[in-house]
Order: structure tokens, then sequence, then C-alpha cells
């Protein structure tokens, strides 16, 4: 399956949230492992899907372990806008690579 270059567009967008999500957890001293482990899931699976698009459904199963972790999260903790804004957004990207697909 040859991967469209809005879908790797994608991918590289759900890699550079995803670093950045964490990233800025680490920054700020705020180190939320359920979350950091969600968003390496994340770039875990969107590098696997660039580097051989035929795994996309690797995404899939990232993206259920990402929301399943950050579920228990906002169980546990709750969570701010800005949290809450970097799951939405991972899940509307995730959601639509994998419906280009």
């Amino acid at each position: 399956m040859k991967i469209l270059k809005s879908s790797r567009m994608l991918l590289c967008l759900l890699v550079a949230l995803n670093l950045l999500d964490a990233g800025l957890h680490v920054a700020t001293n705020q180190v939320e492992v359920l979350r950091i482990t969600g968003n390496m899931c994340m770039i875990v699976a969107s590098v696997i899907v660039l580097a051989r698009p035929r795994l996309d459904h690797i995404l899939a199963a990232g993206l259920t372990v990402y929301l399943v972790l950050n579920g228990i999260f906002v169980a546990l903790n709750n969570i701010g806008n800005a949290g809450a804004v970097f799951i939405i957004v991972t899940t509307v990207v995730a959601a639509a690579f994998l419906r280009l697909k």
C-alpha cells in the first residue's frame, strides 16, 4: 500500500504533537507517567506506519492504548484544558489518518 503525501503529513503531525506534549510535561516538571507512556505509544506507532505503510493497523492499536492510558489518567487525576486539547487533537488526527488509508 502506497502512503499518500497527506497521510504521511498526518503521521508526522502525530509524532510532533506527542513529542511536544511529552516535552512540555518534562519541561514543566509535571512528569505524568500514564500520559507520557501514551505519547510514546503514539510516536512509536506513527513511526512504524511511516516505515511500513502496510502495518497501518498498528496506528489503530497505538491509538487504543493512548486513549486507555489517558482515560485512566483523567479518571484518577482530572485534566486541564491544555491536556484535553492534546488528547482531542491527537485522536482526531489519528482518526483522520485511519479514515484516509
